[in-house]
């Protein structure tokens, strides 16, 4: 004898509400945090979130770098280790944070502020740049 298919009603039962046991990334970034550039041979380039997010590197060269897959025993990719910089997660500016310009602490509502493009190109190859990761343009999703 064959079953005929069901054709009970989808159950409308509301979502669970047993807690993930997915861990949440967390969303920050050490500039000193080190990862594997590429191999030459046998040698090692290690680099760090820092110099990624430099003016330094151009946007094409962040994303390819941030493509990278490969780690090395304990060196991670790009990917794994600049977090915020590789757009794994949020881009955003720091506003608790502050960066000194002259004699001044300032945060990045105050970059945002700013109509000059010198002035803010300048401010951003300085420390402003680890801070306002958005407004100095720090992110991967900048270079598309």
């Amino acid at each position: 004898s064959t079953k005929a298919p069901s054709t009970k009603a989808p159950s409308t039962k509301a979502p669970s509400t047993i807690p993930s046991t997915i861990p949440s990334v967390v969303c920050e970034e050490d500039s000193e945090e080190r990862f594997l550039f590429k191999m030459v041979g046998r040698r090692k380039i290690i680099k760090k979130c820092g110099w990624l997010q430099s003016k330094k590197v151009t946007p094409d060269k962040r994303a390819e770098t941030c493509g990278m897959t490969k780690g090395f025993r304990n060196i991670p990719p790009a990917k794994d280790a600049c977090l915020v910089t590789c757009g794994i997660c949020g881009c955003e500016d720091d506003d608790d944070k502050t960066f000194r310009r002259g004699e001044r602490n300032l945060k990045c509502s105050w970059l945002r502020k700013q109509k000059n493009e010198r002035l803010i190109r300048n401010t951003c190859n300085g420390p402003a740049g680890r801070i306002c990761l958005k407004t100095c343009k720090r992110c991967i999703s900048d270079s598309e």
